[in-house]
C-alpha cells in the first residue's frame, strides 16, 4: 500500500505460513542500539532492566559514544559486534532508525524491536514515510520487525526482557508482550 507522498512499497507480505518467532522470545543473544547509562533515557532503562531481569544470554550495548555501559563492553556499531545478535532493540531518534534497520539487514539481524517514536504516530508524512521506509527494509531483509513506539517485550521463562517502561515481577508471569500501541499486554 502507498502512503501518500512515498514511493511506493515494493515488497509484498510473506506467504510461507507463521514464522517461528522463538528466538524473539527466548533470544541467547540480545543487543540494544542507544544503550546508555543515562537512567533519564529509554535506552538506559532498557538496559538496566535487561540486567535487572536476570538475562543470561549475550548482552551487546552499541553506541558508539561509550566504551561500556553497566559493565558490559559497549560497541560502537552493529557491524562491530562479536556476533549476530538473535534480537536487537532500537532506541535511537526517529531519524536514525532506517539505517539502523540496514546495519541489522546487513549483519542478518532476524529480529528488531524499535521503541522510537516519530513515526505514523505523529500524523505527518515525514513520520509516514520513516514507517514506511523500516517496514521496507525489514521486509526486503526479512527482518521480524515490532514497532514502531514498542514500549515492551518479555519471556519470564527465559529471563528475557527488554523494556524501558517499569519494572515487573517477573515471578508473577509467564511470558508477555508490549503492543506498539503502548498498551501493555501479558498472558499467563
Amino acid at each position: 500500500m502507498k502512503t501518500p507522498g512515498c514511493a511506493a512499497s515494493t515488497h509484498s507480505l510473506p506467504t510461507d505460513g507463521f514464522p517461528n518467532l522463538a528466538r524473539f522470545f527466548a533470544p541467547r543473544s540480545v543487543a540494544l542500539l542507544g544503550a546508555t547509562e543515562d537512567l533519564s533515557k529509554f535506552g538506559g532503562r532498557c538496559m538496566r532492566q535487561i540486567i535487572n531481569f536476570g538475562f543470561a544470554g549475550d548482552l551487546y550495548p552499541i553506541n558508539p559514544k561509550r566504551d561500556e555501559v553497566f559493565g558490559h563492553r559497549c560497541f560502537p556499531s552493529v557491524a562491530a559486534l562479536p556476533q549476530t545478535p538473535d534480537h536487537i532493540g532500537i532506541v535511537l531518534p526517529a531519524q536514525a532508525v532506517a539505517a539502523a534497520l540496514e546495519q541489522c539487514a546487513e549483519r542478518g539481524v532476524p529480529y528488531a524491536t524499535v521503541f522510537s517514536s516519530g513515526f505514523s504516530e505523529t500524523g505527518t508524512e515525514e513520520g509516514r514515510c520513516l514507517q514506511q521506509r523500516i517496514v521496507e527494509i525489514a521486509r526486503a531483509a526479512g527482518i521480524r520487525l515490532m514497532g514502531p513506539r514498542s514500549t515492551t517485550t518479555f519471556t519470564i521463562r527465559f529471563n528475557h526482557e527488554v523494556q524501558g517502561i517499569q519494572s515487573c515481577d517477573r515471578h508473577r508471569w509467564r511470558q508477555g508482550l508490549g503492543p506498539g500501541d503502548g498498551a501493555w499486554s501479558s498472558s499467563t
